[in-house]
């Protein structure tokens, strides 16, 4: 099997199985753009399964089991994925192949400065080679879109690093990109594993 070119030639795997599909898709990349494609692809996967049992995780808010289980479904799907890594700093969630490598930050919302700050522990640990960097949001609030969008105002209005951000998608994903420290440019990916669940009071 010839390897693909372009991102354009995974649409081709579209009717084959998915799990033998998105393991052609990742065995084939060459390209960093492929890299990131894919992997953001199987990432959003991994926390729509997640989402789906928000009922057993809303008991717990636990921040490092949550990551603990993005990285094993990553794993399950033949990622190398790990947790809890140094690599110039401390990283939540780090994925590599044998030519790419990307790095996130993990965070439950607790207010919007919590979240910038993770933009901070991002800088320390991405260098000039790194073109994207992600950060992982878990939500336990009932209304994720202002939630979201507070902290974009917020992190626009901090203005420390001229964060560019574009709109939160109806899937909760969105970017911010900004001139790292090395002088490169950046772009910070953000998936919201939104896990807020509506307990309604029984009444007698």
């Amino acid at each position: 099997m010839r390897n693909t070119d372009t991102l354009e030639d995974f649409k081709r795997l579209e009717n084959v199985d998915t799990t033998f599909s998105g393991s052609l898709k990742r065995l084939n990349i060459e390209k960093y753009e492929e890299f990131i494609a894919v992997l953001y692809e199987q990432l959003s996967e991994s926390i729509d399964e997640i989402v789906k049992d928000r009922a057993s995780f809303f008991k717990f808010e636990d921040e490092e089991l949550i990551t603990c289980m993005i990285r094993r479904s990553l794993n399950d799907k033949g990622w190398d994925a790990t947790h809890d890594t140094l690599s110039g700093g401390h990283v939540d969630l780090t994925v590599s192949t044998q030519s790419f490598e990307w790095k996130a930050e993990a965070k439950i919302f607790r207010s919007s400065k919590y979240l910038f700050d993770a933009i901070e522990q991002i800088e320390v640990y991405t260098t000039h080679k790194d073109k994207n960097a992600g950060m992982l949001i878990y939500n336990f609030k009932s209304n994720v879109i202002n939630m979201l969008s507070e902290f974009v105002l917020y992190a626009k209005t901090e203005n420390k690093y001229d964060l560019q951000f574009s709109p939160i998608a109806d899937n909760l994903t969105f970017n911010s990109n900004h001139t790292h420290n090395s002088g490169a440019k950046l772009i910070i990916d953000y998936f919201t594993v939104n896990l807020y669940h509506f307990q309604r009071t029984s009444k007698k």
